[in-house]
Formats: C-alpha cells, structure tokens, sequence
C-alpha cells in the first residue's frame, strides 16, 4: 500500500540560524541585508531581558512587531513554519531587535527569498 504524504508549498527552505546578545539598549542588527532585492524572512525566535523593558523586531525602516513587554526573568519563544512566516523585512534591509530597556538575547531562524 503506498501512502502519500503532503507537503505544504514553502516548507523545504533550508533554514539559518542567528543569535544576538545586546550590549546597549538600543538597536542590535541580528541579520545583514541580503540585498538583491532580498527579504529575510523569520521562522521563529527566542529572547529574554536583562531587565524589565521592551523590545521589537524592525529593519530599520518599519517595526515589523509591536513593543514586546517583558519581565526580568522572562521571555517568549514563537514557533511557525516556512510556508507562513511569522514576518519579513522589506527588500534590501537588515534584520534588527530594538530595545528601551534591558538588554535582548536570543535567537532567530529565518531563510531569504528574492522579491
């Protein structure tokens, strides 16, 4: 008996891996512009504070999530898959972590597709 197994459109990506340790509260670039009309597209991430405060995802053009509030102590780690990614920078622009207060760390996979 054959058994067919189907494969969502997206999900063979081969997947990067970035981590990132801030060292001032400000904005940490955790992955390069790609540029030929590159985006970079995250997977999922992963990332405490030092202290209680703020952070959010941007390319330095538009936020790309809202203000994320986290307690000393704390953190998220968000999931998804890559036939539907949780955001994407614009073309050309890199991937940032911006914070207020407390210092992220963490981690981000992503994959960069072309348009």
């Amino acid at each position: 008996m054959n058994t067919r197994v189907r494969i969502e459109e997206g999900q063979g990506k081969s997947l990067k891996f970035a981590a990132f340790a801030a060292s001032a509260v400000s904005a940490t670039e955790i992955v390069a512009a790609a540029g030929n009309n590159t985006r970079i597209k995250v997977v999922s991430y992963v990332f405490t504070m030092s202290a209680s405060g703020t952070a959010k995802f941007t390319d330095s053009v538009a936020d790309m999530s809202g203000a994320f509030d986290i307690v000393i102590g704390g953190g998220m780690a968000v999931i998804s898959q890559p036939s539907s990614p949780l955001m994407q920078t614009g073309k050309n622009l890199p991937l940032y972590v911006l914070s207020t207060v407390g210092l992220p760390k963490g981690h981000v996979s992503y994959f960069t597709q072309e348009g």
